[in-house]
C-alpha cells in the first residue's frame, strides 16, 4: 500500500468531521488518532508485504472507531445554519429538478423515437392531405374538443398550402361522459374503411359543428348516401384501432386532446402553419 492511498482513506475515515461542529474533548480525540494515523503511514516504508496487511487492518481499525466517535450534530445550530443560508438549500433543489427534468426528457424521446412506426405509420390511420406526402402532421384529436376545432383550419391550412403536407388522425376520444364523442370516433373510421376519400370532408364537417350530438353526426353521414349497414360492418375495426389509439396515447403520456407530433417533436395545440412549414425546412 502507497503512502498517498493510506492518506486518502484517512481523509475518507474522518473527512464528515470537517463539515459539523465538534466540542474540544471530541477534537482532542480525532487529533490523536490522526497522528497515530500518520505514525503508521511514516512505517510503511519498512514494513515487508507480509506486514502489508496487517498494517491495512490496523488503519481500517482506526477509521472505524473515528466514526464511531463522531460527535452528534447540535440540531438547533444546524438549524440555524440552514436558515442563515437558504440559497444553498435552494440552489440544490434547483440543480435536482433540472437534473430530474433532463432525465425524463431524454426517456421521452427515447420512447418517442422507438414508437415512431406506430405512431406515424399505422395503416388503420385516417388522414387528411396527401397520402405519401413526407411532411407528416400527427394529431389526437376528440370531435368535442374545443381546442381541436380551433386547430382544424390551422391544419386545412397547412395541407392545402403544402403539396407533401398529410395530417394522420388519432381517433381519440377522451370525453367518457359525452356519447357524441365514442360515436363520431367509431363513425369517422369506419367511414374511412368504407371508403377513404370521404373521410376529409367528414372530419371538417364535424370540426365545424360547434355542439355535436349522434343526432348530427347521422345528418352528415346520410349526406354521403352511405348505406347504414355498410358502416356497421366496419365497426369492429373501428373499435380495436379506438382502443390501438388510447394503448399508444397511454404510452407516450397523451392525456389530452389536441396532442400534435412533428418529426420526433411533440408540439402545443396552439401550433401555426408558419411554425409547421419552419419544422419541416429543418
Amino acid at each position: 500500500m502507497k503512502k498517498e492511498i493510506l492518506l486518502v482513506v484517512v481523509a475518507a475515515g474522518l473527512g464528515a468531521g470537517s463539515s459539523i461542529l465538534v466540542n474540544g474533548k471530541t477534537t482532542a480525540n480525532l487529533m490523536t488518532q490522526v497522528a497515530e494515523l500518520r505514525s503508521l503511514v511514516e512505517k510503511q516504508s519498512q514494513l515487508n508485504a507480509d506486514t502489508n496487511a496487517q498494517l491495512k487492518s490496523e488503519v481500517i481499525s482506526s477509521i472505524e472507531t473515528a466514526k464511531l466517535q463522531t460527535v452528534s450534530v447540535d440540531k438547533e445550530q444546524f438549524k440555524q445554519e440552514i436558515m442563515a443560508n437558504p440559497e444553498t438549500i435552494i440552489k440544490s433543489l434547483s440543480k435536482f429538478r433540472f437534473e430530474q427534468e433532463q432525465i425524463q426528457r431524454q426517456a421521452k424521446n427515447k420512447q418517442l423515437k422507438e414508437l415512431r412506426p406506430v405512431l406515424f405509420d399505422d395503416k388503420n390511420d385516417p388522414f387528411i392531405g396527401n397520402p405519401n406526402g413526407k411532411h407528416v402532421v400527427v394529431e389526437f384529436i376528440d370531435y368535442n374538443c374545443g381546442y381541436c376545432k380551433a386547430l382544424s383550419p390551422t391544419l386545412a391550412e397547412f395541407v392545402k398550402a403544402d403539396p407533401e403536407a398529410k395530417v394522420i388522425i388519432k381517433e381519440f376520444p377522451i370525453f367518457d361522459n359525452v356519447p357524441s364523442s365514442r360515436y363520431a370516433a367509431e363513425m369517422g373510421l369506419a367511414l374511412f374503411y368504407l371508403n377513404p376519400d370521404l373521410y376529409g370532408e367528414f372530419h371538417e364537417k364535424l370540426m365545424s359543428i360547434k355542439q355535436l350530438d349522434n343526432q348530427k353526426i347521422e345528418s352528415v353521414l346520410a349526406s354521403f348516401n352511405i348505406e347504414s349497414n355498410a358502416l356497421k360492418e366496419q365497426l369492429p375495426k373501428a373499435e380495436k384501432q379506438i382502443n390501438a389509439v388510447r394503448q399508444l396515447a397511454m404510452q407516450l403520456d397523451v392525456e389530452g386532446t389536441p396532442t400534435v407530433f412533428a418529426k420526433d417533436q411533440r408540439l402545443s395545440g396552439g401550433v401555426t402553419v408558419s411554425e409547421l412549414h419552419q419544422i419541416f425546412k429543418n
